[in-house]
């Protein structure tokens, strides 16, 4: 890009270059965990630790009860926060056929750069 010297922020580079930010790759990487734990491509037992949400009006029928939290530390933690974001997907993503699929939808939905550049 031709931006670069001893003072150029790293923020300006990354933005200059269309790269995610840590906090994105983070969030994809999040909810990529949850969907292959969901579908089983994982052995992490989500379905004995998470309470499927029976009481569906609204969202997508994959929804996790939302864990009570008492500290914030806990609530930081992975599952209280992932199964928010969870939960708030749409049924499409969440009923992805494949991982690949499903990274490429992540992206689009949240508006980021193409899953190749979040790996």
């Amino acid at each position: 890009s031709g931006i670069y010297n001893s003072t150029s922020s790293n923020t300006q580079i990354q933005h200059s270059l269309g790269w995610p930010t840590l906090h994105q790759r983070r969030l994809v990487a999040r909810l990529t965990l949850m969907y292959k734990a969901v579908n089983n491509l994982i052995t992490v037992p989500v379905h004995t630790i998470l309470t499927p949400n029976t009481n569906i009006t609204r969202g997508h029928s994959m929804r996790f009860i939302t864990l009570t939290c008492r500290t914030e530390t806990y609530r930081g933690s992975y599952f209280p926060k992932t199964v928010i974001q969870w939960n708030a997907l749409p049924s499409h993503l969440v009923g992805a056929k494949s991982v690949d699929v499903f990274k490429a939808g992540v992206a689009t939905y949240f508006g980021l750069p193409s899953p190749t550049q979040l790996d």
